[in-house]
């Protein structure tokens, strides 16, 4: 657990260098209270973001746009089964339209992320030094141990065809034991780090941004996640 004085917090030069990419500031803005491990988490993962960006990686939004249209799609079924004009029992066969429409896209939508998203929390594009990246984090109940693992992605994460597209039948292809698992990845094509949680924090709750990109950014050196195999 890292000590700090009271006072008024100021930027150290690391955080201000060209490496950190991110002011210290920036990521301490929230306090977290230590002994909730799901905030303690959903920080880190944030922190883990905010360096990876920091370090030149864009985002894939594919999954979180398709997510947003199947949930938009879902509520307009919703909208239409209750604002039609036409009242009960003249529209039972709307309802019901309706009622199989609604659990189709629920379904879809949990598929979809099963399939697609599981564990992962941060998908990144590909570029000439890397290849697409996606971020899994792992933190056990009552553990204070946290787990980033990055690795590349392959091929079924890259939905690129009209069954992709369509994850209730990407599911039924893969037999359902095929769904997204962090196992899916071979060693050689990521790379993992495992720290304790307070070696992140501040003993009043409040995240080191400066320490935790440099280990995130040590990963993303590793040289089995090069899209030519050496050393960025």
């Amino acid at each position: 657990m890292l000590s700090r004085k009271k006072g008024p917090r100021k930027p150290s030069k690391s955080a201000t260098s060209s490496f950190a990419g991110v002011s210290q500031a920036a990521g301490e803005d929230q306090q977290i209270h230590l002994l909730d491990s799901g905030a303690v988490k959903r920080e880190l993962d944030e922190g883990s973001i905010r360096a990876a960006k920091a370090a030149g990686l864009r985002e894939d939004h594919f999954v979180s746009n398709v997510k947003i249209l199947l949930g938009l799609l879902t509520c307009s079924i919703a909208a239409v089964a209750q604002f039609y004009p036409r009242k009960h029992p003249d529209n039972w066969w709307l309802l019901l339209c309706c009622v199989v429409a609604y659990a189709t896209c629920t379904a879809a939508l949990n598929l979809f992320l099963l399939r697609f998203e599981g564990e992962v929390f941060f998908f990144s594009q590909s570029r000439k030094d890397l290849p697409a990246l996606k971020f899994i984090a792992k933190m056990p109940r009552y553990s204070d141990q946290y787990t980033l693992l990055i690795s590349k992605r392959g091929e079924q994460d890259h939905p690129n065809s009209i069954l992709h597209l369509m994850p209730w039948l990407a599911v039924l292809k893969s037999c359902i034991p095929g769904l997204h698992s962090t196992k899916s990845s071979q060693s050689s094509d990521q790379a993992e780090m495992t720290h304790s949680a307070t070696k992140y924090f501040h003993s009043d709750g409040y995240l080191n941004q400066a320490l935790l990109s440099e280990d995130v950014q040590q990963l993303l050196r590793q040289p089995n996640l090069s899209s030519k195999g050496k050393s960025l």
